[in-house]
């Protein structure tokens, strides 16, 4: 699972590849016991950057919610307002 959260961060040019890879992460977060707050920190920069894409906004919004409801609410908040407001901040 932590291998396809850093796979987020290589340079994914297709769309339908992202919203396939943002749609594996969400099932990992509702079905696998083991899903960490490790994978959501790393997922979730990369995710709330994608919210503005037409294409990728349903898939990306759909995994943050998975994180969220795998994690808390407050957790993946934190994470998607601090990584998009200054990184040298938090």
């Amino acid at each position: 699972m932590l291998f396809l959260c850093l796979m987020l961060y290589k340079s994914m040019t297709l769309p339908q590849v992202s919203a396939k890879v943002f749609t594996i992460l969400s099932t990992f977060a509702s079905r696998s016991p083991t899903f960490s707050k490790a994978c959501v920190a790393l997922a979730t920069p990369h995710l709330t950057e994608k919210l503005g894409d037409m294409k990728l906004k349903k898939p990306a919004g759909d995994a943050l919610m998975a994180f969220a409801e795998k994690t808390s609410l407050s957790f993946v908040l934190g994470l998607g307002t601090c990584d998009s407001v200054n990184t040298m901040i938090c």
